[in-house]
Order: C-alpha cells, then sequence, then structure tokens
C-alpha cells in the first residue's frame, strides 16, 4: 500500500504531485542514511526536502497543524517501511548465504570418482570424464541439498 493522498480537483492533483514528491524524497533519504550514506541522506534533508515540503503546503491549503500530523504520520510510515526492506534484504541473502555453504559443504565431502584408467598426458580425456563423473554425481544428489528457493544459489 502506498502512502498517498486522494484527489479529484486540479488543486488536488497538484497537491497530490507534490505529496508524492516529499515522500519519494523521504524514502530516497532513508534508505541512503540505512545503507550508510549519510552524506547524501543530509543533502536530501536539507537542501531538497524542506523545498518539497514547502511546496506541498502551499499546494494542499491545510491547517499547519493538519500538514505536521501528515508529515509525522507519513515518516513514521516510510522509516517502518524502510526497515522492513533492511529485514527482508537480511533475510534473503542470509538465505542465500545458507543454501551456498550447503553446497559448498555438499561438493567439499562428495568426492567424484571416475570410471576406469586415464592416462596422465590425456588431459582432454580426464576432463570429459570429470565431465561425466560430475553430471552422473549431480544426477543421483538428493534434491533437498539445495532448497528450492529463487534466492538459492545455481549449480
Amino acid at each position: 500500500m502506498a502512502y498517498q493522498l486522494s484527489s479529484s480537483s486540479p488543486a488536488d492533483v497538484e497537491s497530490a504531485f507534490e505529496w508524492n514528491e516529499v515522500v519519494r524524497l523521504t524514502v530516497e533519504a532513508c534508505r541512503h542514511r540505512r545503507d550508510g550514506r549519510e552524506r547524501i541522506a543530509t543533502r536530501i534533508l536539507q537542501e531538497s526536502l524542506p523545498a518539497a515540503i514547502r511546496a506541498w503546503g502551499v499546494a494542499c491549503r491545510l491547517a499547519a497543524d493538519v500538514r505536521k500530523d501528515r508529515l509525522r504520520a507519513m515518516i513514521t510510515w516510510v522509516g517502518d517501511r524502510v526497515a522492513l526492506e533492511a529485514l527482508q534484504r537480511r533475510i534473503r541473502l542470509g538465505e542465500a548465504a545458507a543454501a551456498g555453504a550447503a553446497a559448498v559443504r555438499t561438493f567439499a565431502t562428495d568426492p567424484i570418482g571416475l570410471k576406469g584408467r586415464i592416462p596422465i598426458d590425456d588431459i582432454s580425456g580426464m576432463l570429459d570424464a570429470l565431465a561425466d563423473a560430475e553430471a552422473e554425481s549431480a544426477a543421483l544428489r538428493p534434491s533437498d541439498v539445495v532448497p528450492d528457493s529463487p534466492f538459492a544459489l545455481s549449480l
């Protein structure tokens, strides 16, 4: 659910445009701050956002206390949303790392045996035999080694 104001008249449309810009800049500043880009966040908070808030205040024609309440509610909503994004990112990275670790453990503990003897000077024969053995090993590997997840590493 996006945080927007409803609009119907041309003045409301202009107000909604200005409001959306305030929300966009707030989200951008919060994301930069979350990611440790304090200089960019500060520039947005000190330069871009105050001008956008003033433009919205003129366009919406609401009382000052109502504008303040809406800004506070929006800032709380954006802060919660950015915190949720950070948590989701950590979960996705954790799933990917776990899947990668499981794949590494599987490959590290399962030796691949070659069929037959290959002369030491037959490099292409060794590579072919290794590819065949890996393909056979992958076909025999249980499906639960790497979880079915859009974040799992492809093998």
